[in-house]
C-alpha cells in the first residue's frame, strides 16, 4: 500500500510540472509541427501514383457462352499469386524498362512498382506505379498492360491476363500527406518537449520542499526558515545605516 501512494504521488508531481512548464511543451510542439507542414508543403518531392487492373482467368480463348464455374474462379484466384510474383521478375521488369523508353533502368522501374490483390474472392490484381512526374507514372504502368500478359502467358501455361482498367494521367499527389506530417510533427514535438522538462527537472538538484526530503531520505524535518519577503511579494525594508529592518 506505501508503494502505490509513493506511485500516486510521483504522477501527480509529474502532472503539475506538466502544468507549471505548459509554455514550454506548446512551444516545442507548434515548432515542430510547423516545421513538418512547412517541409511537406514546401520542399518534399511530391509522388503521383499511377495503376492499371488485371483481371486472371484461367483458360485462354473463353467464349461468352461458356459458363463460368466455380472451379473456374478458384483456379483463377491461386493464378493471381503467380502473376504478382511474375511481376517482379527481370523477364517483365527488363522489358518495361526498354518499352517505356524513359531512360530508367531495371532497378528504378522495380523501386517504383508495387503489385497487390483485390481481395480474396476475384481473381483481380492491381500494379501500381509511383513517380514524381504524373506522365511517366501513366507510361509506366500502361506498358505493364501492353507488356506484361504476353509474357507471363509464355511461362504460367493456360492462363491469360485481362486489362479491366488502364492507367489514367494522375491529377494530384499521393504523397507527402501534408495533415499526417503536420500531426506527426506535433505529436513529435509535444514527446520532446515533454521529455526534456521531465529530462531537466530531474537533472535539477535543488530541495524544492520538505516533503522531498521526507519522502527521499527518510529523515524528519525538524523547522522550516520561512522567506517572508516571498510571501509578502516584496524586499524587506531597509534602515538608515542601509542593513535590513
Amino acid at each position: 500500500m506505501e508503494e502505490q501512494n509513493e506511485y500516486q504521488v510521483d504522477l501527480k508531481q509529474i502532472f503539475l510540472l506538466m502544468l507549471r512548464k505548459l509554455p514550454v511543451i506548446l512551444v516545442f510542439t507548434l515548432a515542430l509541427g510547423l516545421a513538418a507542414f512547412i517541409y511537406s508543403n514546401f520542399f518534399a518531392t511530391p509522388i503521383y501514383s499511377a495503376n492499371v487492373k488485371f483481371y486472371v482467368n484461367n483458360q485462354q480463348g473463353v467464349s461468352d457462352s461458356t459458363k463460368v464455374q466455380r472451379t473456374d474462379l478458384d483456379t483463377a484466384r491461386t493464378l493471381v499469386n503467380s502473376y504478382i510474383n511474375m511481376i517482379y521478375t527481370d523477364l517483365v521488369i527488363d522489358e518495361v524498362a526498354s518499352a517505356s523508353d524513359l531512360g530508367y533502368e531495371p532497378e528504378q522501374i522495380l523501386s517504383m512498382t508495387s503489385v497487390s490483390d483485390v481481395d480474396d474472392e476475384a481473381p483481380i490484381f492491381i500494379v501500381t506505379v509511383r513517380n514524381p512526374v504524373p506522365e511517366y507514372a501513366q507510361v509506366i504502368a500502361n506498358t505493364f498492360a501492353d507488356v506484361a500478359p504476353g509474357l507471363i502467358q509464355g511461362v504460367v501455361k493456360g492462363s491469360d491476363a485481362e486489362i479491366i482498367d488502364r492507367a489514367k494521367l494522375p491529377e494530384r499527389p499521393v504523397s507527402p500527406n501534408v495533415k499526417k506530417y503536420t500531426l506527426l510533427g506535433l505529436a513529435l514535438g509535444f514527446i520532446l518537449g515533454a521529455g526534456l522538462v521531465l529530462l531537466l527537472d530531474f537533472l535539477d538538484a535543488r530541495v524544492k520542499s520538505s516533503d522531498y526530503l521526507t519522502q527521499t531520505f527518510e529523515l524528519p524535518v525538524l523547522g522550516v526558515i520561512p522567506n517572508i519577503a516571498a510571501e509578502q511579494g516584496k524586499k524587506p525594508a531597509l534602515g538608515e545605516n542601509g542593513r535590513r529592518a
